[in-house]
């Protein structure tokens, strides 16, 4: 679950293997409302593997990279994350 700041319009999120990688745009999903500030987002593995990523030998099981605001410039902000889990879906 995330809380982003509003001044983010666009956060990439990223997991990296050692054949590749595979990065989303994270406001391109739709979240459901959690407890308290958080968000919660639910992206499928297959959705990175479409982007790249190989699940051989992961490097980064999972990063946060390039916020920008609504001009595309850079931004910064807290960023708060809690309860990140990978799920086998039956």
């Amino acid at each position: 679950m995330l809380d982003v700041p509003e001044e983010i319009a666009a956060l990439e999120v990223k997991l990296e293997g050692a054949a590749g990688a595979g990065s989303l745009n994270l406001l391109d999903y739709t979240p459901e409302p959690a407890a308290s500030v958080y968000q919660k987002y639910t992206i499928s593995l297959a959705d990175f593997a479409a982007a790249g990523l190989t699940f051989n030998d992961l490097k980064i099981p999972f990063a946060l990279w390039n916020p920008k605001d609504s001009n595309s410039n850079n931004v910064g902000g807290n960023i708060l994350i809690d309860n990140i889990y990978f799920e086998h879906a039956n």
